[in-house]
């Protein structure tokens, strides 16, 4: 959905009304005289102190209150330019209470609403920038500006409390983000999302395809789509086993033993890479066992894959069963993967991501078997190149091409932490999550060209490959 943009608004205008020469008192008069005095100084909370004191003397003159309510609004323009913005607002309502009419002040006073909200929002506390906006909005319903500052600041809270595993809070947010906004996709998918991590498959259908019909080429969600009615005509029967951190799905003539192998592996995978990366979520992830067949037909991808991190951790029942090292090796380079979409994000290169997925499997070799193949393809096809990496990645149908992919990521991870360490990795990973071009970070984060580094990564793999 991309990042999301709050727009603060600004109105700096103030107000000065010419004051009318009146005669109802000379205490009164002479107290109006002296407020307007101070009003040509600039010196709001005096000339408030005189005007309050004529209303005293005369509670009924309306010259007085819109006098009041000029100085009161002038004094909160001045508490807004200087940061103020809770003042700002308590001055402002004391404006609109001695001149509940004025359009100029209620707008004002919206955009004082507005902007506290924005702090708030800056500093992670949106239920309090919700609140804010809903008030700024009693006051300029018809701002397009709030619509879509309370819009994004929801779309905002609702992440924040599905991350903490309150769905029915989250999803109620996301809905009421609908409704600020009826004709924009992001509400509708994120619903979709929290009620697709709930198993719902039900409801998740209904709001990503309601998604859907407002961008009708977003071929991120009908991929979602396609995904899910393969996942729920596989799953239908499936029994659900929880842990702590982890909910495991699978086919319930899967011995229930072995699916507590499973859930004993993954929280050694969550140590083990909390300990090395300080990556970690106390998000529940959820996990899927499929037997051959159903985890092709909720997948579709290649026959050589034995795992897939798409949100959910997918496991083939018969690869992984093979014996326990496999099943560990499996389940850590899924989990790595998990831990560097929910830290980093999904914009880094393959190579990188499965890099680092392999870097985590335990006891992972490279065997003389591996050497042999790598040293055959290099002199076939040519020395190691990040660029092309990715590209080999996507070859699905040629199993030399991926292997080698596979091969080429693991060890150039292995290099770059050998030689540079993993605080330099782990520098990389904070430049990409803030979106930056992985070959500007890493050229940042490593102070060296992605030519240079690739003929020194070549020299040391000619020497490995001998």
């Amino acid at each position: 959905m991309g990042r999301r943009v709050l727009r603060p608004i600004f109105f700096s205008a103030l107000i000065f009304l010419s004051l009318v020469s009146v005669s109802f008192g000379a205490i009164s008069n002479d107290l109006l005289r002296k407020g307007n005095e101070r009003m040509r100084d600039k010196d709001y909370v005096q000339a408030i102190v005189y005007f309050e004191s004529a209303h005293k003397a005369d509670p009924y003159n309306k010259t007085v209150y819109k006098h009041l309510s000029v100085a009161y609004h002038n004094l909160a323009v001045l508490n807004s330019q200087k940061g103020e913005l809770e003042n700002a607002i308590r001055n402002g309502l004391s404006a609109l209470r001695f001149d509940p009419e004025s359009g100029i002040i209620k707008e004002q006073l919206s955009i004082f609403y507005n902007n506290l909200a924005l702090k708030n929002a800056d500093s992670g506390n949106y239920k309090s920038a919700k609140e804010s906006l809903k008030k700024a909005l009693e006051l300029s319903p018809d701002s397009e500006v709030l619509k879509t500052n309370m819009y994004n600041i929801l779309i905002k809270y609702a992440g924040v409390q599905l991350a903490k595993e309150n769905y029915t809070s989250a999803v109620k947010t996301a809905k009421e983000a609908a409704v600020i906004l009826p004709s924009t996709p992001d509400a509708y998918i994120l619903a979709g999302n929290i009620y697709y991590q709930q198993d719902n498959f039900k409801d998740a259908l209904e709001y990503w395809e309601k998604a859907l019909s407002f961008n009708p080429m977003d071929e991120g969600v009908k991929k979602r789509i396609e995904n899910l009615k393969r996942e729920k005509a596989v799953e239908r029967d499936f029994g659900t086993e929880r842990k702590t951190f982890f909910k495991i799905r699978f086919d319930k003539e899967l011995d229930s033993r072995y699916v507590g192998t499973i859930l004993d592996i993954l929280d050694d995978a969550r140590r083990s890479i909390r300990n090395q990366f300080g990556f970690y979520s106390d998000t529940v992830i959820p996990v899927i066992v499929y037997d051959d067949e159903q985890f092709q037909a909720a997948t579709a991808q290649p026959h050589w894959t034995q795992g897939v991190y798409d949100g959910k951790i997918r496991l083939r029942y018969q690869d992984i069963s093979r014996d326990d090292a496999n099943l560990k090796r499996v389940l850590f380079h899924e989990y790595a993967h998990a831990m560097i979409f929910i830290h980093v994000g999904g914009g880094i290169p393959i190579w990188l991501n499965e890099g680092f997925a392999q870097f985590n499997e335990p006891d992972a070799d490279f065997t003389a078997s591996d050497k042999v193949f790598l040293s055959d393809y290099v002199k076939k096809y040519g020395k190691f190149s990040i660029n092309a990496l990715d590209g080999m990645f996507e070859k699905k149908d040629d199993q030399g091409a991926i292997r080698a992919a596979y091969l080429e990521s693991r060890l150039f991870f292995d290099y770059l932490v050998e030689k540079y360490t993993k605080y330099r990795i782990k520098r990389l990973f904070e430049e990409l999550k803030q979106g930056k071009p992985w070959q500007k970070a890493f050229t940042e984060v490593y102070q060296v060209s992605i030519d240079r580094i690739e003929k020194n990564f070549n020299n040391y793999l000619d020497d490995l490959l001998r």
